[in-house]
């Protein structure tokens, strides 16, 4: 029996999970269909079933693990990584994952905001006690930072991540301790 979470089972959950990405770099996410998911990755229908209820449970286990793997950027713990580098390690997986970030941020149907990330860090100053006023930051960092990163994949990710970070050094103050 193919169990959840067996090798197996993950190598199917990762080749679906593949064509999918690549399906995203041709087409929106709305054009996206189960059986062309299952022909391109060699698998039925029952497989696919097997693993997600339906195409959207599978559009939000990617983002799931898209946006934990991005957090984990800023989740370290090592002090030897500033957060000028965790910023940096962020931009470099956009711009590897770029297919999927450009169909994330154009497309309508993916609910939320993915960037909405435990970096506290860029949100907490002095003299800002009041969580009312912490919300209204993160909501300002959170949409500038959506802008910022949506403007540069429109742009084909030509600039490199370094100048992003100093963008958001000149404005957000990302890097100071």
């Amino acid at each position: 029996m193919n169990q959840k979470y067996n090798r197996r089972f993950q190598d199917t959950e990762d080749r679906i999970e593949n064509v999918f990405f690549t399906l995203l770099s041709q087409k929106p996410f709305s054009k996206i269909t189960v059986r062309e998911l299952c022909e391109k990755s060699g698998i039925s229908r029952t497989s696919f079933y097997s693993h997600y209820e339906d195409i959207y449970e599978l559009l939000r286990q990617v983002e799931k693990k898209v946006t934990l793997q991005a957090a984990s950027f800023f989740n370290t713990g090592d002090s030897a990584c500033s957060r000028k580098d965790s910023y940096i390690q962020l931009f470099c997986f956009i711009r590897e994952n770029k297919p999927f970030f450009q169909s994330y941020f154009k497309n309508s149907d993916f609910q939320g905001s993915l960037f909405f990330l435990n970096t506290s860090h860029s949100f907490q100053r002095e003299g800002f006690a009041s969580s009312k006023r912490q919300q209204y930051r993160k909501a300002f960092f959170t949409g500038g930072f959506n802008a910022l990163i949506r403007e540069w994949l429109e742009r084909g990710c030509s600039d490199s991540p370094e100048e992003l970070v100093a963008v958001l050094e000149e404005e957000y103050g990302i890097t100071e301790k």
